[in-house]
């Protein structure tokens, strides 16, 4: 799995929208998703913060492998 984009990434890439740079230039500089950058602006604009989430623990199996 692989990492998750710094908190310092994401603040750079959704400011450098903010801040007049079209949509298109932002993915290019910064070489990310389009719907990766609209969970950021959208996430910026709701929580006010550049977070990132933690992830979670696998969760254990329903079926232990006995069972299969």
């Amino acid at each position: 799995m692989t990492k998750a984009y710094s908190e310092d990434f994401r603040r750079c890439a959704v400011e450098n929208y903010n801040n007049g740079a079209t949509r298109k230039e932002v993915l290019s500089i910064f070489k990310i998703g389009d719907n990766t950058l609209t969970r950021w602006i959208r996430k910026y604009r709701e929580t006010g913060n550049y977070c990132v989430k933690k992830r979670e623990q696998y969760k254990e199996r329903k079926l232990k492998d006995e069972e299969l």
